[in-house]
């Protein structure tokens, strides 16, 4: 069964002020998959027993494809890092598509200045090819924005090819149409970006920060992505996202995962692919802060 638990709540964001430097509460790692019966705690300063059902939920056709292990790209040594590694088969019920994806709770970015950092690796039986399409390995969705389309930001394993894409659109405004209000907004009219990051190397981390400053207005807004300890995009002054709706408490949420387009194999159809744990910071963060958290060295930022 489909399972899917990232709830939005208000009162934990204003808890858990944005100027934080990084955030310790929401996402960040995890030591155990066993569920605890214990009511979240209030803080994690003083938390050693980290659970995954207090901090991240799963969107994924089958839950059991999320598991806790140790960090393949080391090959001696005492192993301490834990990362997730994603498995999705061509069997697993696809209600929302074919994914294997895990969020952390209680995060939502209406509007301002959000700092994210993550990392996939593709192991070495990783197929290139392209046979089964597109695959999101990481992503910043928008939840109920104003108009339905893909991400306003994700990373994308295409073939043997590793992309950017960005969406966003300025237009908050309604139109009565037969006697229906339907936003001026469309995919159709949607501002998209797509960025060619690299040839995918196999066995290797691929490990991003990204400093995102949320606007949906026109003239404002700005991002920027390391990749690797390398500045690979910049841009200001434009919309970064879309209009976030309905509640105050929506806005965009990480992911990270596998999500495909499909398989071409569905007898034997079979991804895995391991992604570190998504760790948040606010807009006092820093890329050194946030690099320094994911599996890849952290060089200085270039």
């Amino acid at each position: 069964m489909r399972s899917f638990t990232a709830i939005a709540m208000l009162a934990l964001l204003v808890a858990t002020p944005l100027h934080a430097q990084v955030v310790n509460g929401i996402g960040g790692p995890v030591t155990t998959m066993v569920p605890s019966s214990a009511s979240r705690p209030a803080s994690f300063d003083n938390v050693t027993t980290r659970h995954f059902n207090w901090l991240y939920g799963i969107s994924a056709g089958n839950a059991a494809g999320v598991e806790l292990v140790g960090d393949p790209a080391v090959t001696q040594g005492v192993e301490t890092r834990k990362v997730f590694r994603m498995t999705v088969n061509a069997s697993d019920p696809d209600e929302y598509g074919k994914r294997t994806e895990v969020s952390p709770l209680y995060e939502r970015v209406p509007q301002g200045r959000r700092w994210y950092a993550g990392g996939v690796y593709f192991p070495a039986d990783w197929d290139l090819t392209g046979k089964d399409g597109w695959i999101v390995v990481f992503q910043v969705h928008s939840a109920r924005g104003i108009v339905v389309t893909s991400p306003p930001f994700s990373i994308i394993a295409d073939g043997p090819d590793l992309l950017m894409e960005t969406r966003a659109n300025h237009r908050d405004t309604y139109t009565l149409k037969n006697g229906v209000m339907v936003p001026d907004a469309s995919p159709d009219n949607t501002m998209q970006q797509r960025l060619m990051l690299g040839k995918i190397e196999r066995e290797k981390w691929y490990c991003l920060v990204l400093d995102a400053d949320w606007q949906h207005a026109s003239g404002t807004g700005a991002s920027r992505l390391w990749l690797n300890g390398k500045l690979v995009y910049e841009g200001s002054n434009f919309p970064t996202h879309y209009m976030n709706v309905e509640l105050p408490s929506r806005g965009n949420y990480p992911k990270t995962g596998a999500y495909l387009g499909g398989f071409q194999d569905t007898l034997h159809g079979k991804r895995v692919l391991y992604a570190d744990f998504i760790h948040l910071g606010g807009a006092a963060s820093s890329y050194a802060e946030m690099a320094d958290r994911t599996p890849c060295p952290a060089p200085p930022a270039t």
